[in-house]
């Protein structure tokens, strides 16, 4: 599901759209793909990316992992990820808000 959020900031509005998905589809194949194969809506809309495995940023470099779930390590991700991905210098472990 890709979902735009938009909140406001003193009298800026911001939008922002931010993607929620199961890493994988429930036979294995990866569901984060270098090429979208389904029609799409909004190219280049979508600047986050959030999955069960990890956080990544979307720049015009690549998909930039910034947070990883505990317990996971990077090969898992890039195993289950068809897109090539850039690890962060600033990679650190995902939190779960309350």
């Amino acid at each position: 599901m890709i979902n735009m959020v938009i909140w406001q900031i003193g009298a800026f509005l911001v939008k922002r759209f931010l993607g929620w998905v199961e890493h994988c589809t429930k036979d294995g194949t990866p569901k984060i793909l270098k090429k979208c194969t389904l029609p799409l809506t909004g190219k280049g809309r979508v600047s986050m990316i959030v999955t069960e495995l990890g956080v990544f940023y979307v720049k015009a470099e690549g998909l930039v992992l910034s947070e990883i779930a505990f317990g996971v390590d990077i090969e898992t991700v890039r195993a289950k990820t068809e897109a090539p991905i850039i690890i962060s210098s600033q990679l650190k472990t995902m939190t779960q808000a309350i």
